[in-house]
């Protein structure tokens, strides 16, 4: 499996600091699997694009958040009963899956879109 982007793109030029250098190499990899199937493995994996690299800095950040918040900020408290309440993205019914994938997208679609990859058209 080709990584998309190294720890080296992510610090230098993506600007990249959220994701831990021992944690990097699993989440890019996930990133990379993620930006590989919404391409439809149409990137040059021998000339890697910077913006397909800045992709997959971006939604390997979306997939660090995810997985390392375990709780949500706040809505309400009641002390005396301790009863608290989290805000959640999620409506009813929706899976955390499915926000992920939008988010996933959401963070891969300003450097993509200009790129011809997202386009589901054949090219020839």
């Amino acid at each position: 499996m080709v990584r998309y982007a190294d720890l080296a793109f992510y610090m230098t030029e993506y600007g990249g600091n959220i994701i831990p250098n021992e944690e990097f190499q699993c989440v890019i990899t996930r990133a990379s699997t993620y930006i590989k199937a919404i391409t439809f493995s149409r990137v040059d994996e021998n000339n890697i694009p910077e913006e397909v690299k800045a992709a997959t800095c971006a939604v390997a950040e979306v997939i660090y958040k995810a997985e390392s918040s375990t709780e949500g900020e706040k809505k309400s408290e009641n002390t005396d009963g301790y009863s608290v309440t989290y805000v959640t993205e999620q409506t009813d019914g929706e899976i955390k899956e499915v926000i992920l994938r939008k988010k996933q997208y959401a963070a891969a679609y300003p450097h993509l879109v200009l790129t011809g990859l997202l386009s589901r058209g054949c090219s020839g």
